[in-house]
C-alpha cells in the first residue's frame, strides 16, 4: 500500500533529522569529555612543521627545536636532510597540512601563531571534535548501503564511536582519527564504484567520478604514513574483481577504457610522495624512518609473532579493543553473500597491510592505548556488525535474539566502561606507573603490565587510587623494592592518580616530574 504524500514527506523529512541529531550527540560527548592535556610526542613534530609552512613557507623546522626533541636520539622526531643539513619531521606531510587550520584560527583570534607546536588546546580540542563529527557522518552514510533503518544506523555510530578504543582518539588530538576518516571516505566512494560496476557491467560518469574521489582520500590517507601505500595495490585488484564480474564479451573493452582512471591517479600519488621524500630527507627512497631505529621499521620480524599479537594478544588485539568487529563475525557470511564487492575491497585493503605491518617489529606503536595502528580500517571492517543489529531488531520478539542482545550489550557496556577509565586519566597513564618499576620486571611483576589489556591495569588503578596496596601488583612488588623504594613509588602513584585529564574538572595536583619530549615519568 502507498503512503500518503504527506506522510511520506514526514518520514524524509524525520529520517533527514537523524544524522543532525548524530552529529549534535557525538559533538556533546567529546565537548564534554574533550582533554586538559595535549598528547605529547608524534603531534608536536609535525605542528612544529606547520609553524615552519605558516611562518617562512618551507618545511624544515629550527634545529635547535630538532635537537632538543630528538634529545640525543637522532631521527627520533626529526630527520637531519643529509644533502642540505637542515632538520625536517619524519612524518607525513599531510599530518602538518591537517595541523593548519587551528593554528590559522589561532592567529586570527590572537593575532599571531604560537611559539611552539603547542597552540590553544580549546581550539584544537574543538578542531579534533569537528574531525569526529565528520567521521560519525562518513559512517552514518556508509552504513546507508547496510540498512534502511534510521536507528540501526544511529546505533551502529555511536557504538563503533564509544564502545571502543577509537573514542580515545578523538580525544588525542593526533593523526588516528583523520587517518580513520580517510579511510572510511576512500572505501564509501571507491565501494560505490565497484558495486556499481559489477553489478551492472557497465562503467558510467558517475562510476568515474566515484572512483577518482576515493583515489582522493587515499591520497590523502598515504601522506599520513607512506606505509598506507600499499592500499593502492588493494584498489586494482578490487576492480580487477569488478570487471572480471561482468559479462566476457565486454570485460576486455570496459577494463581497456578505465586504464587512465586506475593507472593515473596511484602514478601521481607515488610521484608526489617520491618528491616529499627528496625534499624532506634527500632521496626519493628514504621516507623518514632511516635514522632511528631503522631495524624496528623494516619487515624483518617474525610475521607469527605479530599475527597473534594483533588478533589475540590480551594488550594489543584488535578484537579486544574493538569488540564490534569480533561480534560482527557472526553476520560475516550473511554479509559476504549480500555485499560481495564491500566485502572484497575490505580484504583486499586489510589483508595486505595486516601481513605487512605484522612483520614490522614496531607493529605495537607504543606510547599509545590499544593497536593504533589498525585503528584507521576497523569501523569500516566492522560493517557486518550492523547486519546483527538489524537481527535484533527484526527479532525482538524472539527468546535467543534478546539473550544474544543483553549478551552484547553487557559486553559493549564494559567495553564503554574501560574506554570511560582510560579517557579520564593522563593519555599515558599505564606506561607513567610501570616506568619506575622497569628494572624490577621479573616473570612474576612483567604479565600485569604486559600482558593484560590497558583499560584493566587503569581500571584498576583508579580503583584502587588513595589505596595502593590493594593493587594486584603491588605482594609481588613488595618481594622486589625495598620498603624506601616503595614509599617513594605510593607517593609518586598517588600524584600520578590524582591527574584528571578532562577539561571541564581540573586535576588536584601538579604533574609529576616528566620528560618534556617523551612523557616518561623520571625515576
Amino acid at each position: 500500500m502507498t503512503q500518503p504524500r504527506g506522510l511520506q514527506r514526514t518520514f524524509k523529512t524525520r529520517t533527514g533529522l537523524v544524522p543532525v541529531i548524530l552529529a549534535l550527540v557525538v559533538f556533546a560527548i567529546d565537548l564534554v569529555m574533550m582533554p586538559r592535556t595535549f598528547l605529547l610526542g608524534d603531534p608536536f613534530a609535525w605542528r612544529e612543521e606547520t609553524l615552519a609552512i605558516l611562518r617562512d613557507a618551507r618545511l624544515s623546522v629550527d634545529p635547535a627545536v630538532a635537537n632538543a626533541m630528538n634529545d640525543q636520539s637522532p631521527g627520533e622526531f626529526f630527520d637531519r636532510n643529509e644533502v642540505n643539513g637542515r632538520y625536517y619531521s619524519k612524518y607525513g606531510l599531510m599530518n602538518s597540512l591537517m595541523a593548519i587550520p587551528p593554528m590559522l584560527v589561532e592567529k586570527w583570534y590572537t593575532g599571531g601563531l604560537p611559539d611552539t607546536g603547542q597552540p590553544s588546546i580549546v581550539i584544537f580540542n574543538l578542531y579534533c571534535i569537528l574531525i569526529s563529527v565528520a567521521l560519525a557522518l562518513m559512517l552514518w552514510l556508509l552504513t546507508g548501503r547496510y540498512s534502511s533503518r534510521g536507528p540501526v544506523r544511529f546505533a551502529f555510530v555511536l557504538i563503533a564511536m564509544y564502545t571502543t578504543y577509537l573514542w580515545y582518539y578523538q580525544r588525542a588530538q593526533s593523526g588516528e582519527i583523520y587517518q580513520t576518516l580517510f579511510f572510511t571516505g576512500f572505501f564509501y566512494c571507491t565501494v560505490r564504484a565497484v558495486g556499481a560496476i559489477s553489478d551492472r557491467g557497465s562503467v558510467t560518469r558517475s562510476d568515474r567520478r566515484w572512483l577518482l574521489a576515493g583515489w582522493l582520500f587515499l591520497a590523502a590517507l598515504v601522506y599520513t604514513r607512506a606505509v598506507f601505500g600499499i592500499l593502492l595495490v588493494s584498489v586494482e585488484l578490487a576492480m580487477a574483481w569488478a570487471f572480471w564480474s561482468i559479462p566476457a564479451k565486454v570485460r576486455y573493452k570496459a577494463a581497456v577504457g578505465e586504464l587512465p582512471y586506475l593507472l593515473s591517479p596511484p602514478i601521481a600519488i607515488v610521484l608526489v610522495q617520491a618528491w616529499i621524500n627528496r625534499v624532506k630527507f634527500g632521496s626519493v627512497w628514504l621516507m623518514g624512518y632511516q635514522q632511528w631505529r631503522p631495524q624496528d621499521h623494516l619487515p624483518t620480524g617474525p610475521m607469527a609473532d605479530g599475527l597473534w599479537g594483533i588478533l589475540f594478544s590480551p594488550q594489543w588485539s584488535i578484537f579486544l579493543y574493538f569488540p564490534i568487529l569480533a561480534i560482527g563475525l557472526f553476520a560475516a557470511r550473511p554479509f559476504w553473500k549480500r555485499f560481495r564487492a564491500d566485502s572484497i575491497l575490505l580484504l583486499a585493503s586489510f589483508l595486505p597491510y595486516l601481513l605487512l605491518l605484522s612483520k614490522i617489529p614496531s607493529w605495537r606503536g607504543e606510547w599509545a592505548y590499544g593497536p593504533r595502528y589498525f585503528l584507521f580500517a576497523l569501523p569500516a571492517l566492522s560493517m557486518p556488525f550492523v547486519l546483527v543489529i538489524e537481527w535484533f531488531w527484526q527479532s525482538r520478539r524472539r527468546v535467543p535474539a534478546w539473550i544474544a542482545a543483553i549478551l552484547t550489550i553487557a559486553v559493549l557496556g564494559y567495553s564503554t566502561f574501560l574506554q570511560f577509565q582510560v579517557n579520564g586519566q593522563d593519555f599515558f597513564l599505564v606506561y607513567r606507573a610501570r616506568a619506575p618499576l622497569e628494572d624490577l620486571m621479573t616473570d612474576d611483576l612483567r604479565p600485569y603490565f604486559y600482558e593484560r589489556h590497558t583499560g584493566l591495569i587503569v581500571a584498576d588503578l583508579v580503583r584502587c587510587q588513595g589505596h595502593p596496596d590493594d593493587l594486584p601488583f603491588f605482594p609481588a612488588l613488595k618481594q622486589l623494592a625495598p620498603d624506601a623504594s616503595m614509599t617513594r613509588y605510593r607517593r609518586y602513584l598517588s600524584t600520578l592518580m590524582e591527574q584528571t585529564n578532562l577539561y571541564w574538572w581540573p586535576p588536584k595536583q601538579p604533574a609529576p616530574t616528566r620528560d618534556a619530549n617523551s612523557g616518561q615519568p623520571e625515576p
